[in-house]
Protein backbone atom coordinates (compact mmCIF):
# COMPACT_ATOMS: atom_id res chain seq x y z
CA UNK A 1 0.00 0.00 0.00
CA UNK A 2 1.57 3.37 -1.34
CA UNK A 3 1.01 6.67 1.01
CA UNK A 4 1.82 9.73 -0.99
CA UNK A 5 3.52 12.30 0.71
CA UNK A 6 1.94 15.24 2.40
CA UNK A 7 3.09 18.15 3.52
CA UNK A 8 2.06 20.52 5.84
CA UNK A 9 1.88 24.45 6.16
CA UNK A 10 4.71 25.77 7.77
CA UNK A 11 4.70 29.08 9.52
CA UNK A 12 7.53 31.27 8.36
CA UNK A 13 9.68 32.31 11.40
CA UNK A 14 10.94 35.35 9.56
CA UNK A 15 14.28 36.88 9.25
CA UNK A 16 16.82 35.45 11.69
CA UNK A 17 17.75 37.69 14.56
CA UNK A 18 19.56 35.90 16.48
CA UNK A 19 23.12 36.85 14.29
CA UNK A 20 24.99 39.09 16.91
CA UNK A 21 26.75 36.12 18.82
CA UNK A 22 28.06 34.30 15.49
CA UNK A 23 29.01 37.07 13.46
CA UNK A 24 31.44 38.12 16.41
CA UNK A 25 32.84 34.43 16.47
CA UNK A 26 33.01 34.52 12.61
CA UNK A 27 35.17 37.97 13.09
CA UNK A 28 36.91 36.70 15.99
CA UNK A 29 38.51 33.69 14.11
CA UNK A 30 39.15 35.76 10.46
CA UNK A 31 41.38 38.37 12.92
CA UNK A 32 42.96 35.98 14.69
CA UNK A 33 43.89 33.81 11.34
CA UNK A 34 45.06 36.45 9.70
CA UNK A 35 47.21 37.30 12.79
CA UNK A 36 48.46 33.82 13.27
CA UNK A 37 48.87 33.50 9.42
CA UNK A 38 50.96 37.09 9.46
CA UNK A 39 53.79 35.72 12.51
CA UNK A 40 54.07 32.30 10.95
CA UNK A 41 54.77 33.89 7.59
CA UNK A 42 57.71 35.90 9.29
CA UNK A 43 59.10 32.13 10.77
CA UNK A 44 57.84 29.91 7.76
CA UNK A 45 56.43 31.17 4.99
CA UNK A 46 56.16 27.70 3.23
CA UNK A 47 54.45 26.33 6.37
CA UNK A 48 51.77 29.70 6.66
CA UNK A 49 50.98 29.08 2.87
CA UNK A 50 50.67 25.45 3.17
CA UNK A 51 48.24 26.09 6.34
CA UNK A 52 46.20 28.58 4.58
CA UNK A 53 46.12 26.54 1.61
CA UNK A 54 44.14 23.74 4.29
CA UNK A 55 42.15 26.68 5.39
CA UNK A 56 40.78 27.82 2.42
CA UNK A 57 39.89 24.15 1.19
CA UNK A 58 37.98 23.31 4.22
CA UNK A 59 36.31 26.64 3.87
CA UNK A 60 35.55 26.55 -0.08
CA UNK A 61 33.79 22.63 0.98
CA UNK A 62 31.30 23.64 3.40
CA UNK A 63 29.76 26.04 0.37
CA UNK A 64 30.11 23.05 -2.29
CA UNK A 65 28.62 20.47 0.55
CA UNK A 66 25.56 22.82 0.62
CA UNK A 67 25.38 22.77 -2.90
CA UNK A 68 25.57 19.09 -3.49
CA UNK A 69 22.72 18.63 -0.61
CA UNK A 70 20.56 21.40 -2.33
CA UNK A 71 21.27 19.73 -5.97
CA UNK A 72 21.18 15.66 -4.96
CA UNK A 73 17.50 16.63 -3.32
CA UNK A 74 16.37 18.16 -6.25
CA UNK A 75 17.32 14.93 -8.46
CA UNK A 76 15.17 12.85 -6.08
CA UNK A 77 12.49 14.95 -5.30
CA UNK A 78 13.26 14.73 -1.94
CA UNK A 79 10.71 16.47 0.49
CA UNK A 80 12.07 15.95 3.83
CA UNK A 81 14.67 18.17 3.08
CA UNK A 82 12.39 21.07 2.11
CA UNK A 83 12.94 22.83 6.24
CA UNK A 84 16.92 22.15 5.83
CA UNK A 85 17.56 23.78 1.80
CA UNK A 86 17.65 27.21 2.78
CA UNK A 87 20.30 26.36 5.45
CA UNK A 88 21.99 24.91 3.15
CA UNK A 89 21.30 27.51 0.37
CA UNK A 90 23.01 29.59 3.30
CA UNK A 91 26.44 27.54 3.55
CA UNK A 92 27.15 28.32 0.40
CA UNK A 93 27.40 32.13 0.45
CA UNK A 94 31.19 31.31 1.00
CA UNK A 95 31.42 30.57 -2.45
CA UNK A 96 31.61 34.35 -4.20
CA UNK A 97 34.37 35.07 -1.13
CA UNK A 98 36.54 32.03 -2.26
CA UNK A 99 37.07 34.01 -5.66
CA UNK A 100 39.02 36.34 -3.73
CA UNK A 101 40.66 34.07 -1.27
CA UNK A 102 42.17 32.13 -4.35
CA UNK A 103 44.13 35.00 -4.79
CA UNK A 104 47.35 34.28 -2.75
CA UNK A 105 47.30 30.66 -3.12
CA UNK A 106 47.91 31.57 -6.81
CA UNK A 107 50.16 33.82 -6.34
CA UNK A 108 52.13 31.86 -3.90
CA UNK A 109 52.67 28.74 -6.09
CA UNK A 110 56.06 28.76 -5.51
CA UNK A 111 55.87 28.64 -1.82
CA UNK A 112 53.77 25.60 -2.19
CA UNK A 113 54.38 23.73 -5.18
CA UNK A 114 57.53 22.36 -5.91
CA UNK A 115 56.77 21.84 -9.59
CA UNK A 116 56.74 25.77 -10.17
CA UNK A 117 60.37 24.86 -10.08
CA UNK A 118 60.78 22.91 -13.27
CA UNK A 119 64.37 22.28 -13.02
CA UNK A 120 63.76 21.07 -9.49
CA UNK A 121 61.04 18.91 -9.84
CA UNK A 122 62.41 16.60 -12.70
CA UNK A 123 58.84 16.42 -14.32
CA UNK A 124 58.68 15.04 -17.67
CA UNK A 125 56.50 15.05 -21.21
CA UNK A 126 52.92 15.55 -20.34
CA UNK A 127 53.12 15.84 -16.31
CA UNK A 128 55.52 18.92 -17.02
CA UNK A 129 52.94 20.56 -19.51
CA UNK A 130 50.41 19.90 -17.13
CA UNK A 131 51.71 21.13 -14.14
CA UNK A 132 52.66 24.46 -15.55
CA UNK A 133 51.56 27.78 -13.31
CA UNK A 134 49.25 29.10 -16.24
CA UNK A 135 47.89 25.84 -16.63
CA UNK A 136 47.03 25.09 -13.42
CA UNK A 137 46.21 28.75 -12.44
CA UNK A 138 42.96 28.87 -15.12
CA UNK A 139 42.15 25.00 -14.18
CA UNK A 140 42.03 26.40 -10.38
CA UNK A 141 39.96 29.44 -10.85
CA UNK A 142 37.84 28.24 -14.03
CA UNK A 143 36.72 25.64 -11.42
CA UNK A 144 35.99 28.48 -9.06
CA UNK A 145 34.15 30.47 -11.80
CA UNK A 146 31.59 27.70 -12.84
CA UNK A 147 30.32 26.50 -9.56
CA UNK A 148 29.89 30.25 -8.88
CA UNK A 149 27.72 30.44 -11.87
CA UNK A 150 25.86 27.55 -11.64
CA UNK A 151 24.67 27.80 -7.71
CA UNK A 152 24.41 31.23 -7.94
CA UNK A 153 21.50 30.42 -10.40
CA UNK A 154 20.13 27.79 -8.25
CA UNK A 155 20.16 30.25 -5.08
CA UNK A 156 18.72 32.80 -7.70
CA UNK A 157 15.68 30.21 -8.52
CA UNK A 158 15.51 29.20 -5.36
CA UNK A 159 15.30 33.11 -4.08
CA UNK A 160 12.74 33.88 -6.69
CA UNK A 161 10.32 30.87 -5.55
CA UNK A 162 9.50 33.35 -2.86
CA UNK A 163 8.36 35.84 -4.69
CA UNK A 164 6.14 33.55 -7.61
CA UNK A 165 4.94 30.99 -5.46
CA UNK A 166 5.14 28.15 -7.32
CA UNK A 167 7.66 24.88 -7.55
CA UNK A 168 10.37 24.65 -9.26
CA UNK A 169 11.81 22.42 -11.88
CA UNK A 170 15.09 21.77 -11.21
CA UNK A 171 15.69 17.89 -11.92
CA UNK A 172 17.81 18.47 -15.23
CA UNK A 173 19.66 21.42 -14.02
CA UNK A 174 20.84 19.90 -11.23
CA UNK A 175 21.38 16.47 -12.41
CA UNK A 176 23.88 18.11 -14.96
CA UNK A 177 25.18 20.44 -12.07
CA UNK A 178 26.38 17.18 -10.01
CA UNK A 179 28.10 15.33 -13.20
CA UNK A 180 29.63 18.95 -13.70
CA UNK A 181 30.88 18.70 -9.83
CA UNK A 182 31.96 15.48 -10.16
CA UNK A 183 34.50 15.88 -12.65
CA UNK A 184 35.55 19.19 -11.56
CA UNK A 185 36.12 18.93 -7.89
CA UNK A 186 38.23 15.62 -8.71
CA UNK A 187 40.90 17.86 -11.15
CA UNK A 188 40.54 20.61 -8.26
CA UNK A 189 41.56 18.74 -5.28
CA UNK A 190 43.89 16.60 -7.58
CA UNK A 191 45.29 20.16 -8.96
CA UNK A 192 45.12 22.34 -5.11
CA UNK A 193 45.92 19.12 -2.90
CA UNK A 194 47.68 16.35 -4.53
CA UNK A 195 49.75 18.17 -7.00
CA UNK A 196 51.66 18.88 -3.69
CA UNK A 197 53.80 15.84 -3.62
CA UNK A 198 53.82 15.79 -7.84
CA UNK A 199 55.23 12.36 -7.84
CA UNK A 200 52.85 10.73 -5.73
CA UNK A 201 49.43 9.75 -7.18
CA UNK A 202 46.27 8.01 -6.38
CA UNK A 203 42.93 7.59 -8.34
CA UNK A 204 40.83 7.75 -4.98
CA UNK A 205 41.81 11.33 -4.03
CA UNK A 206 39.05 12.63 -5.45
CA UNK A 207 36.60 10.57 -3.78
CA UNK A 208 38.53 10.98 -0.46
CA UNK A 209 38.08 14.81 -0.77
CA UNK A 210 34.93 14.80 -1.61
CA UNK A 211 33.52 12.02 1.08
CA UNK A 212 35.37 14.19 3.57
CA UNK A 213 33.75 17.69 2.08
CA UNK A 214 30.24 16.10 3.13
CA UNK A 215 31.22 14.70 6.15
CA UNK A 216 32.14 18.22 7.17
CA UNK A 217 29.02 20.01 5.60
CA UNK A 218 26.98 17.62 7.49
CA UNK A 219 28.22 18.91 10.45
CA UNK A 220 27.85 22.22 10.10
CA UNK A 221 24.38 21.50 8.75
CA UNK A 222 23.61 19.54 12.50
CA UNK A 223 25.38 22.10 14.37
CA UNK A 224 23.43 24.78 12.62
CA UNK A 225 20.04 23.25 13.07
CA UNK A 226 20.50 22.77 16.75
CA UNK A 227 21.27 26.17 16.70
CA UNK A 228 18.33 27.58 14.68
CA UNK A 229 16.49 24.87 17.24
CA UNK A 230 17.46 26.97 20.26
CA UNK A 231 15.94 30.17 19.13
CA UNK A 232 12.31 28.48 17.78
CA UNK A 233 13.42 28.56 14.32
CA UNK A 234 12.54 24.71 13.43
CA UNK A 235 9.52 25.12 15.88
CA UNK A 236 7.00 22.71 14.25
CA UNK A 237 8.45 21.14 11.34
Amino acid sequence: MSHEPRISAIENPGVLKEVALPKAIASTAVALGGCAFCVQYVLNAQLAWASYLQGFFYALCIGMAGAFFVTVNNVTKSVWSIPFRRMAEGMTAILPWTLFFIVPVVLGAPAIYEWTDHEASHLHGSKAAYLSWGFWAIRIVGCLVIWNVLIGGFRKMSLDQDQHKQSLDTVGKSARYLIVFGFSFTIFSIDLLMSIRPHWFSTMYGVYCFAGMFQAGLCVMVLSTLFLMHFGYFDGS
